[in-house]
C-alpha cells in the first residue's frame, strides 16, 4: 500500500511540475505570436502603449494565476483526491475573480485609449489558459484516476 501512495504522490508531482512547464511555454508562445502578428500588421504605430503593457499585464496575470493554481491543485490532490472536483470549480471562480480585478485596475489605473486593445489581450490570454487547464487536467485525471 505504502509503495502505491509513492508512486501516486511521484504521479502528482511530476503532473504538476508538467502543467507548470507546458504553461510557461504557452504563455511566452502566446506573447511572442502576438508580438509577432503586430509587426506583421504594422497596425502598432505605438507598440509600446498599444501592445507591450497590455501584453506585460497578461503575461504576469497568466504566469501567477497557472503558478498558483498549479500549486494549489498539487496540494488538494495529495491531501483529499476526492475533493478535486470542488477545487477545479472553486479555482475557476478564484481565476474569474482574479481576472476581473486585474481588468478593472489596469483599465483605472493606465491607459483608457487602448481598453479594445488590453481586452483582446488579455481575453486571449484569458482563455488560452482555462482551455489549457481544463485539457490538461481532464487527460491527468483520467490517466490516474486521483479522485
Amino acid at each position: 500500500m505504502e509503495k502505491d501512495e509513492k508512486m501516486r504522490l511521484q504521479a502528482i508531482r511530476q503532473a504538476g511540475i508538467k502543467y507548470k512547464q507546458i504553461s510557461l511555454w504557452m504563455t511566452a508562445a502566446m506573447a511572442l505570436a502576438i508580438l509577432f502578428s503586430c509587426r506583421i500588421s504594422a497596425q502598432c504605430d505605438d507598440i509600446i502603449a498599444q501592445v507591450v503593457n497590455p501584453l506585460i499585464v497578461s503575461a504576469i496575470f497568466s504566469l501567477v494565476a497557472s503558478t498558483a493554481y498549479g500549486e494549489a491543485w498539487k496540494a488538494v490532490a495529495k491531501s483529499s483526491p476526492a475533493n478535486l472536483a470542488k477545487f477545479y470549480l472553486a479555482a475557476l471562480v478564484l481565476k474569474l475573480m482574479a481576472g476581473t480585478l486585474v481588468f478593472l485596475i489596469y483599465v483605472l489605473v493606465c491607459d483608457r485609449q487602448n481598453i479594445l486593445g488590453f481586452t483582446v489581450i488579455f481575453v486571449l490570454f484569458y482563455v488560452m489558459l482555462l482551455v489549457f487547464d481544463c485539457i490538461y487536467f481532464a487527460r491527468v485525471e483520467k490517466k490516474s484516476r486521483l479522485s
